[in-house]
């Protein structure tokens, strides 16, 4: 009843603040919504940590008021302020998200534990007998999730506040050559921060929102045509208009230069959009893609950059690959990691061990390579699962299993979509996915795919990504990737064969190992 009387509230407060704005009253209407935001912020915190068991109840109307709330506050800030426009799109992108408040630990171990008696229900038609052991079970579960409410709740806050970097922060980690594009997707308008170390600017883009999502569904659908088709050229009118819309306008006003590493921090459906295998918006580029003249990788946030850079990097000194039977070239993929180029080396095939001790493996080493089936489950994401011949496992569990890995290499199809990129789910940094979820368990950074690889030339491409990395001196795993990429192009194109960015651009680096 609470929840539905402060709902009410809300509404009437935005609906407030959208007239202010309407009526050119800005100050008012962001110092409204400024007061609103930290209300549901304090309120999703609550939902999460203190009485829901999942991801569902998250993402309820908690979420679509929260989301709303902070994009009329980005169209109500003036572009001049960047730091107070950098720190609302961090703030709704920076929320934390299961296991990453160190305080919270019996959080994280209670939702495995309800997962996995709710998945026992689910699974078995035989198991309608135990519904009241299991509601009694889940009931406890939740019934300590309640006791610890008070504790969490402040301990969230707290860590909510210390997560938030400010822009100056960001910029004091970045070197001359980096910059973040952190873009924002709101109800009509596209907005980008640009950051660098010695400046930053907020921009409108041209295109809406409407239109960039409509852009986006036809480039993926034409781009997915080149499996059968690899000759085919119509997504080429599509990947353009997405470059000169959301890339050319920050060049032509400065703020991009050849040869720069471009960080993408993507925002609701610009998830979905492999930046690198864009072509650059230039009439004389004779289609040159965007990794052939710039470094790309992604981050979940500014603040995420400040947060991996203030820890010392980890070397990378041991491997663990698992290679799915089920995949004809999984086994040549992981033994075509150069083992002898780490002090330990670990490398299985899913037939020989089940789920549990697979998990076992990876736990500790510094590099794991994963070539396996994966599938996203946009309905209940935490029961999205990567595949192997002996089990599954799934989101929830590798949120569950801390790691100390600095480099995750998940080789299977579709592992870096994210639920919620598609609009289905308000956007923002807790957006579940497999990244995310290797992120939020330890991992420093993951490699994973946008769409369904084709196997032959995934397994060229890692071959030729782990070559880079382990023969270059101090070669970052984001430089191995684009350089292994831009390899494959190049061969494609000499050789005629596979040149269709379906083959080579479906791959990213999400995070940070510098």
């Amino acid at each position: 009843l609470l929840h539905d009387r402060g709902s009410i509230e809300q509404n009437i407060d935005i609906d407030l603040a959208r007239l202010y704005i309407a009526s050119g009253r800005q100050t008012q209407a962001a110092t409204l919504l400024s007061g609103i935001s930290s209300s549901l912020d304090s309120l999703y915190l609550h939902t999460i940590l203190g009485r829901s068991l999942g991801f569902e109840r998250a993402v309820s109307s908690v979420r679509h008021s929260r989301s709303q709330v902070y994009q009329l506050l980005v169209e109500s800030l003036p572009y001049s302020q960047t730091d107070e426009v950098f720190t609302a799109v961090e703030k709704e992108r920076s929320l934390p998200f299961w296991g990453d408040l160190g305080s919270s630990s019996y959080a994280r171990e209670a939702i495995s534990r309800a997962a996995a008696l709710l998945e026992q229900y689910t699974e078995r038609p035989d198991a309608s007998g135990d519904i009241q052991r299991i509601q009694a079970a889940i009931g406890d579960v939740l019934m300590e999730q309640m006791n610890n409410d008070s504790v969490s709740l402040q301990a969230a806050r707290t860590g909510l506040r210390d997560t938030i970097a400010a822009l100056h922060e960001v910029q004091s980690v970045l070197n001359t050559q980096e910059v973040v594009l952190e873009y924002f997707v709101a109800e009509q308008k596209v907005y980008v921060v640009t950051v660098r170390n010695d400046t930053a600017a907020v921009f409108t883009l041209n295109i809406s929102a409407a239109d960039l999502k409509t852009v986006v569904d036809t480039y993926r659908e034409l781009l997915l045509r080149g499996k059968d088709m690899p000759g085919d050229t119509l997504w080429k009118s599509s990947a353009r208009l997405l470059s000169c819309e959301l890339i050319e306008p920050l060049r032509t006003r400065g703020f991009l230069k050849r040869n720069d590493h471009i960080l993408i921090a993507p925002h609701q459906v610009t998830h979905l959009i492999p930046f690198g295998a864009l072509p650059v918006c230039v009439p004389d580029s004779s289609e040159k893609f965007l990794l052939e003249e710039s470094m790309v990788s992604y981050v979940p946030s500014g603040s995420f950059l400040v947060k991996s850079r203030g820890t010392p990097p980890r070397e990378m000194h041991s491997v663990a690959a698992i290679a799915s039977s089920e995949l004809k070239y999984a086994d040549e993929e992981v033994k075509g990691i150069p083992v002898a180029a780490f002090r330990k080396a670990s490398i299985v095939q899913d037939r020989d061990l089940d789920t549990k001790e697979l998990l076992e493996k990876l736990s500790n080493h510094d590099l794991i390579h994963i070539a396996a089936h994966a599938r996203m489950n946009f309905m209940h994401p935490l029961y999205s699962a990567i595949s192997f011949s002996s089990g599954r496992v799934q989101l929830y569990e590798i949120l569950g299993r801390p790691l100390t890995a600095s480099l995750v290499v998940l080789s299977a199809c579709e592992t870096g979509i994210a639920a919620g990129a598609g609009g289905e789910v308000p956007a923002g940094h807790d957006l579940v996915s497999f990244p995310r979820a290797f992120l939020t368990a330890g991992a420093r950074a993951v490699i994973a795919s946008l769409w369904l690889v084709e196997d032959e030339a995934t397994a060229t491409l890692m071959r030729t990504f782990y070559r880079h990395l382990t023969t270059s001196h101090n070669l970052q795993p984001s430089s191995a990737l684009i350089q292994a990429q831009r390899e494959f192009l190049s061969d494609a194109q000499r050789t005629g064969k596979k040149a269709h960015p379906f083959y080579w651009g479906a791959f990213g680096l999400v995070g940070d190992l510098r």
